[in-house]
């Protein structure tokens, strides 16, 4: 995906409309350095991805879309798509699991 095509408009679909709004991480492995992450799925297919630390937030504004039981991420400052196998628990929680490092994030 090509810079440009970050900007254009694209809809969700109907599988992608499970993760929209803002998620907040509650428990997460391999972030251990970070003061939490939090996400915000837009409906024209952008994610903006936060991981706050003590003296800045880094921030990764990334479009995303589903396939089957995975989230497919792409950076347009850096393109190259991502895909991350996630699954929702009893409680509603998104858990992501990324090269066998899972988070668990709760919709705020």
């Amino acid at each position: 995906m090509g810079f440009l095509n970050f900007f254009k408009h694209e809809n969700v679909t109907p599988s992608d409309e499970q993760f929209l709004g803002e998620w907040k991480l509650i428990k997460g492995e391999g972030l251990e350095d970070s003061e939490g992450v939090s996400m915000k799925f837009l409906s024209d297919g952008k994610l903006v991805y936060v991981i706050h630390q003590k003296d800045r937030d880094q921030i990764m504004n990334l479009s995303f879309r589903v396939e089957g039981n995975h989230l497919v991420t792409d950076q347009a400052s850096e393109p190259s798509e991502e895909r991350t196998k996630f699954s929702f628990d009893a409680q509603g929680n998104l858990i992501l699991d990324y090269g066998g490092n899972k988070s668990w994030f709760a919709r705020v």
